[in-house]
């Protein structure tokens, strides 16, 4: 299930987002719970926690929409915003703060429905999927987030995980179709990295979160920068 928390201090533009999202659940089949805040303040005192999506007015009593998602990213980086105003220009301000997205009132729901589905592939990706993986000692069921980078080294495939690794057999080639729409790229012949965990892209190569760097052939950086383009834009 998703947690859609919508900040709203407009009962009526609530009312509709809340009814697009219902909608939108209907047609997609997707499992959503929404919950409405009036404020940013009780979003920030109940739910920010909780939430795997918000969508967050700017213009708010109290403390202001821009500033609520600038105190949410001191606990959380990950969970996807798209803002809701009525004038255009506030969304290059919400860039600054990592939001997904932003949709302009009056909302319709042809641009709420495009909005929503941008959004819940960034939840997804988020979420993340499990995959199996068969080693010496038995079966594993491995989570894509806590997945680092795949190696493939003597004929061995070797799956670098947050915590330790695995060995199994098999090529990149084919967990590379697996993985694809899980946010994973193929840097080398040798690599295929979890986007998620690169922290920076340098001369010598991609830069994960736990200092090691994968290089990074010749053939194959044009299309890695623009697969990680496309993820940072939420786009995959």
């Amino acid at each position: 299930m998703i947690e859609l928390a919508i900040v709203e201090d407009d009962e009526a533009q609530a009312w509709l987002l809340h009814r697009y999202v219902e909608r939108y659940a209907a047609e997609h089949g997707a499992d959503i719970h929404t919950t409405v805040h009036g404020s940013a303040e009780d979003l920030l005192d109940n739910r920010a926690k909780a939430a795997d999506l918000v969508f967050m007015d700017i213009q708010l009593p109290g403390i202001d929409g821009m500033e609520a998602v600038r105190r949410i990213r001191e606990r959380r980086t990950d969970v996807p915003v798209i803002f809701i105003t009525s004038l255009a220009q506030y969304a290059i301000e919400g860039y600054r703060v990592h939001a997904l997205d932003f949709v302009v009132k009056p909302v319709s729901y042809s641009n709420f429905e495009f909005k929503m589905t941008r959004a819940m592939r960034a939840v997804q990706r988020e979420h993340g999927i499990s995959v199996v993986v068969r080693s010496d000692d038995g079966l594993h069921v491995v989570e894509t987030r806590n997945i680092r980078y795949l190696e493939v080294r003597n004929h061995d495939l070797i799956y670098h995980l947050t915590m330790g690794e695995l060995r199994t057999r098999g090529s990149v080639t084919e967990r590379e179709r697996d993985l694809l729409d899980a946010g994973f790229v193929r840097c080398n012949v040798c690599y295929l990295v979890n986007m998620r965990h690169i922290s920076d892209i340098t001369d010598d190569g991609l830069v994960l979160d736990d200092g090691t760097v994968l290089g990074v052939s010749r053939a194959r950086r044009r299309s890695t920068m623009e697969a990680f383009a496309r993820y940072m834009g939420g786009a995959c």
